[in-house]
């Protein structure tokens, strides 16, 4: 029985570690401080980001589109050039990929599976690229960084975060048809 609650808050025990003799207090421990991230590649930021979505939305909407406008296929071609080139279709796969790598490896694993919850609880819409460009820099900068604080830091961090905010955007819920009061 006691084996399986390490299944549950964590990824288990590693081969080589010994079953703790207060399983809840070594759980508890691992949520005092943020593990360092191990990832051995890059990991871009929000803002380098958002530069790669801005390349993009532009970059089809106002050259792409207008460029090719009566050429379908040069236009699907350029467009898949263009993905290739500012990482839309690259960045989501890369976040999973950052992500098991770092439950994998970190020695903190409950505290691991816990920033997967937090993502999953704060999730993010799709729209407007925001999985493709915006999940792990969120993910990183902002959720990761504040779980080791109050609930409330973490939801006010979270919720004035670029990408939140972008989430939250109501602004096409307006319109002829909206019931105004």
């Amino acid at each position: 029985m006691a084996l399986n609650f390490y299944r549950r808050v964590g990824f288990g025990l590693s081969p080589n570690e010994t079953q703790p003799s207060k399983p809840l207090n070594w759980a508890l421990n691992q949520l005092n401080s943020v593990p360092n991230f191990l990832w051995p590649g890059s990991t871009p930021t929000e803002k380098e980001i958002r530069n790669k979505l801005a390349e993009w939305v532009y970059g089809d909407r106002e050259s792409l589109r207008k460029k090719y406008k009566n050429d379908q296929k040069a236009y699907e071609k350029a467009k898949d050039e263009l993905r290739i080139k500012t990482g839309e279709s690259f960045f989501e796969l890369n976040e999973h990929a950052i992500r098991h790598y770092q439950t994998k490896n970190s020695s903190q694993p409950v505290f691991e599976r816990f920033w997967l919850f937090w993502g999953n609880h704060f999730a993010i819409s799709e729209k407007d690229f925001l999985p493709e460009f915006s999940t792990g820099p969120y993910q990183r900068e902002i959720i990761r960084p504040n779980m080791t604080k109050t609930f409330q830091d973490m939801v006010q961090s979270v919720t004035t975060s670029w990408c939140m905010i972008h989430h939250l955007d109501n602004s096409q819920s307006v319109g002829p048809n909206s019931k105004s009061k």
